[in-house]
């Protein structure tokens, strides 16, 4: 008879726990993925800024993106045209390198931004999902993106040698994979979110 008190009472204190985790998982789980969803579409933005011809348009790399198909060779050669701001000093320069900082730092300030608010609903993701976003804010706070030049002093300034961003293609390229992990987990949700049926048993099959 204790035997028996005591199964069932762990066996009572086992199915509490998994109900109160289970509840707290589903009640946050919709703002978690609402998050990592943000955080797949301005990744793939941030993606995109290597393959721009300018400012104001999109590539035709999205699809290469999705399938991670680009090689670190592709986003090197990508990089080694581009900057992160305007080297007047060195005109030769100047017209062969497109600065893209801005833009990096816009769609990485967002990015970061998101994950700090998916880490608010950290009770509806799953280790997996946490360990992809810690790395991929590791991964964008890597470099520097504020200057092209090494260092300002009063009336010089040293730039690199070489001030193209070609040195990023490795993390690019690590980003990439972590874009498809996130959009792999998102998008067969939000394709049906007008559909609340859908869109709820598209929650639940990411349990």
């Amino acid at each position: 008879m204790i035997a028996e008190s005591i199964i069932t009472s762990v066996v009572a204190s086992i199915i509490f726990t998994y109900t109160t985790w289970l509840i707290k998982f589903l009640l946050t789980r919709k703002n978690a993925l609402e998050n990592m969803n943000k955080i797949s579409q301005e990744l793939l933005f941030y993606l995109e800024c290597p393959f721009l011809h300018n400012k104001f348009c999109s590539s035709s790399y999205q699809e290469l993106i999705y399938d991670n198909s680009l090689s670190s060779y592709d986003y090197r050669m990508a990089l080694s045209t581009k900057c992160m701001n305007e080297v007047n000093e060195i005109p030769d320069t100047k017209n062969v390198l497109m600065p893209i900082g801005d833009n990096l730092i816009k769609h990485k300030d967002e990015i970061i931004s998101r994950i700090s608010d998916a880490y608010r609903y950290s009770d509806g993701m799953f280790y997996k999902e946490y360990k992809f976003l810690s790395e991929i804010e590791e991964s964008l706070k890597k470099y520097d993106y504020k200057l092209s030049v090494d260092e300002i002093l009063p009336g010089k300034i040293a730039i690199p040698v070489n001030p193209s961003i070609g040195y990023m293609a490795d993390t690019f390229k690590q980003l990439n994979g972590y874009y498809v992990k996130l959009s792999k987990i998102t998008n067969n949700i939000f394709t049906y979110k007008d559909n609340k049926e859908r869109y709820f048993l598209g929650i639940i099959k990411t349990l």
